[in-house]
């Protein structure tokens, strides 16, 4: 249940504590049984799915603004959302909520490439590192989702936390956002930039802090959350390795194929 010192924690509904019948999603406020009275399916308060903080207003606010307000939570305020997330959430919003992130995130990303419409060898420039960003991005957020589901559920082999861990890995998709925003405001800059004749690599540097303002926020999240500080220094050290293996094995890759992506100098 959200912690009511979230500055978002109304609902619209004072009454609304955001509790659904696992089935139907029946409004459970206020009951008492551990029975649902529309359905009639059998539940466990202690084990029924709890509402993500902030985004489970959704039905409420409206999705585009509960969105915002999500985002804005995990990213400058990464603590105290790890402290309100709960030990038994749904699964379905933090579903809905990473489609929502990544889709932006790959529009962002080409959006300035797409538009700006450079000369053909700026453009082809562009595109290796775009080649390069999408795969390498994909290919370490996969593994670093299995890193931190893995941290979250260590010393727990029995306690089927998967699915649940699951879902706030899945919340976490914000910082690929974020790291997209950064990549595409920084082209944009660089394209100006490079229109006085000079070569500038700005988005590479804002993507390089949105990656390192991620990692140590995802390695808060999870301390906070597992209440270990040794879970910390777990992802600490672990996203770092598998951040380079994504992006260091594409790289590899496109330079073996196109042999362009570590060169300053055009085609």
């Amino acid at each position: 249940m959200p912690n009511e010192s979230t500055p978002y924690s109304t609902t619209g509904s004072p009454n609304d504590e955001g509790l659904r019948c696992p089935k139907c999603e029946y409004n459970l406020t206020g009951l008492t049984d551990e029975v649902c009275p529309e359905c009639g399916v059998a539940f466990s308060w202690q084990r029924l799915p709890a509402p993500i903080p902030v985004w489970f207003q959704r039905k409420t606010i409206g999705t585009f603004r509960a969105f915002v307000w999500t985002l804005r939570e995990i990213w400058f305020h990464p603590v105290r959302f790890a402290e309100n997330f709960p030990q038994y959430p749904e699964t379905r919003g933090p579903t809905y909520f990473a489609r929502l992130c990544l889709l932006p995130a790959g529009l962002i990303a080409g959006f300035p490439y797409l538009m700006i419409n450079p000369a053909p060898e700026v453009q082809y420039r562009l595109g290796v590192l775009l080649l390069w960003l999408t795969i390498g991005l994909a290919l370490s957020a996969v593994l670093s989702a299995a890193v931190v589901t893995t941290s979250i559920n260590i010393d727990d082999p029995n306690e089927g936390r998967f699915g649940r861990n699951l879902a706030l890995v899945r919340m976490m998709a914000a910082f690929i956002l974020l790291g997209a925003l950064s990549w595409g405001l920084g082209l944009v800059v660089d394209y100006i930039i490079w229109q006085t004749g000079r070569y500038t690599n700005i988005a590479g540097y804002l993507f390089v802090v949105s990656l390192a303002y991620a990692w140590i926020s995802m390695s808060c999240i999870v301390a906070v959350y597992r209440k270990s500080v040794r879970r910390f220094f777990y992802v600490l050290v672990t996203l770092p390795c598998v951040v380079a293996i994504g992006f260091g094995s594409t790289g590899v890759l496109i330079e073996l194929f196109l042999g362009e992506l570590f060169t300053i100098s055009p085609r």
